[in-house]
């Protein structure tokens, strides 16, 4: 099945009529991986796989030529001033997202740059003072920047690129990474396969840090020390 990245220059189809856009957005769904599409007029939201295409170069620069040689004069419309105003800066939106459509179009690779983490991935992300592992469900394209949609064991948030960093990069010194599998120490229970937890959050304080733990029933300790858990490899 064709995957699509953001800011590639596809073709929807739908009820016979094939329109060229822009991907906007992608999120991990129950059905599997759907996208938003920015159109001329609008964003269509939640498209399927199979509803979409590859759009070449010609195809961009076909639709953008076409959109550029249009004579239309608006102060013929019998609209008011505002109206006018607002068919030219949508004409002059469309026009701007077909040129960027026509810098990263390709037939080969899709260019991917825009976002630095890639949808599934596993990240930490800052949460006032503790670095919590969240993962990617989705990933949109913002006039101000990229935004990712996150589920924090259950939990969802949609932040900036600045909030995140990758696993092995968050620079605090920790005995336990973010995701490391551990043991909680229960007195009588050291070796008890019950108590084995993974790590999903980093706070306190350099000298001191402490650890939320998640079981493997869902259940999440939270401020743990490091002289209570051990790994588990």
């Amino acid at each position: 099945m064709e995957s699509y990245a953001l800011g590639q220059a596809v073709l929807l189809t739908r009820d016979g009529a094939e329109e060229l856009g822009g991907i906007a957005g992608t999120f991990v769904t129950p059905l599997g991986v759907l996208y938003d599409v920015e159109l001329e007029a609008c964003v269509v939201k939640g498209v399927l796989s199979d509803e979409l295409t590859p759009a070449s170069m010609t195809d961009v620069r076909r639709v953008l030529e076409a959109h550029l040689s249009r004579t239309v004069s608006l102060e013929n419309l019998s609209v008011s001033s505002d109206e006018v105003g607002r068919l030219r800066y949508l004409q002059k939106r469309h026009a701007m997202m077909l040129g960027e459509l026509l810098k990263h179009a390709t037939t080969e690779e899709p260019d991917s740059s825009a976002a630095s983490f890639s949808l599934g991935a596993q990240v930490g992300w800052r949460d006032a003072d503790t670095w919590r592992l969240a993962s990617i469900v989705g990933i949109r394209a913002r006039r101000d920047g990229v935004r990712y949609d996150l589920d924090v064991y259950g939990a969802s948030v949609v932040v900036g690129e600045s909030d995140l960093r990758p696993l092995d990069d968050l620079g605090i010194p920790a005995s336990f990474g973010l995701g490391a599998q551990v043991r909680f120490l229960v007195p009588g229970h050291e070796d008890d396969a019950d108590y084995e937890a993974s790590v999903c959050g980093i706070g306190g304080t350099p000298e001191l840090p402490l650890y939320d733990i998640v079981f493997n029933d869902g259940d999440v300790f939270e401020g743990v020390g490091a002289d209570e858990l051990v790994s588990c490899r």
